[in-house]
């Protein structure tokens, strides 16, 4: 039998010996968690804010999908006549079409919701539930009333068309986004001013380039895509993201891909 083995007199366990090492970051590894942190929110941060303004867009064609099944309801039942940019209420009053779609979309309280784009930084508007005049981030294409633009006046004034008139209701505009333009004339969307204020109370239209033209006063507005597009509903129901230089500046009235224009 072997002789139980016992510690040697004075030795002691080298872990009695190692030194505590105190917890925590070195400089170093602090610098480097810092880099990596500042790497990734340089990645994420653009990607929250892109993910916030699609969130917006989308919201925004929601809006627009429902307006436009109203609008179309409404011609419904009124004979086949398109929602008219100005008219007549119950009561006999001139009215714009924010105040007659009313009954389409549920309630004022529905409306203003549903006027107003998510994407719009302007929240004060002109109201005004006698004319009309509420807050609205869209505007109705005035060629409704005219299906022509070389007769289109400044805003209108006479009797809508029928549906049954439109030509192609799927290459026909009916709302679109809209803004004011404030300063300069140039053709670049992102380089806008929206210069809308309280005391500029738009009547329920949107501008479109005739004739090519383009920045004036309540002008369909690229609210979208980097400042490049506007949101707008078709005829037929359907909601697009239009660049305004492609898809409607360099198409006007005369042009056959113009969606603005019964053609």
């Amino acid at each position: 039998m072997n002789p139980r083995l016992s510690p040697t007199p004075g030795f002691r366990s080298r872990a009695c010996f190692t030194k505590s090492h105190p917890s925590g970051f070195t400089l170093i590894e602090l610098l480097t968690v810092i880099a990596i942190i500042g790497i990734l929110a340089a990645i994420i941060i653009p990607t929250v804010g892109r993910v916030r303004e699609t969130a917006k867009a989308s919201a925004c064609a929601s809006n627009l999908r429902q307006l436009a099944a109203a609008c179309l309801l409404y011609a419904n039942e009124n004979k086949d006549r398109l929602m008219p940019i100005q008219g007549k209420d119950s009561d006999d009053q001139q009215v714009t079409w924010r105040k007659l779609v009313e009954p389409y979309i549920g309630s004022r309280r529905a409306g203003n919701s549903i006027l107003i784009c998510p994407g719009d930084p302007i929240r004060s508007y002109p109201v005004s539930s006698a004319t009309g005049e509420w807050p609205a981030s869209y505007g109705l294409n005035p060629a409704s009333e005219f299906l022509s633009q070389a007769t289109l006046l400044g805003y209108a004034g006479s009797q809508s068309k029928t549906f049954s008139a439109i030509n192609q209701p799927s290459r026909f505009i009916m709302l679109a986004d809209i803004g004011k333009s404030s300063g300069g004339g140039g053709t670049d969307p992102s380089t806008w001013v929206d210069g809308r204020n309280d005391q500029s109370p738009n009547y329920g239209y949107a501008r479109f380039p005739w004739g090519g033209a383009f920045n004036l006063e309540w002008s369909v507005w690229p609210r979208h895509g980097g400042n490049k597009k506007a949101n707008a509903a078709f005829y037929d129901g359907h909601v697009a993201a239009l660049d305004l230089i492609e898809d409607l500046k360099k198409h006007p009235d005369g042009d056959p891909l113009c969606l603005f224009d019964n053609h």
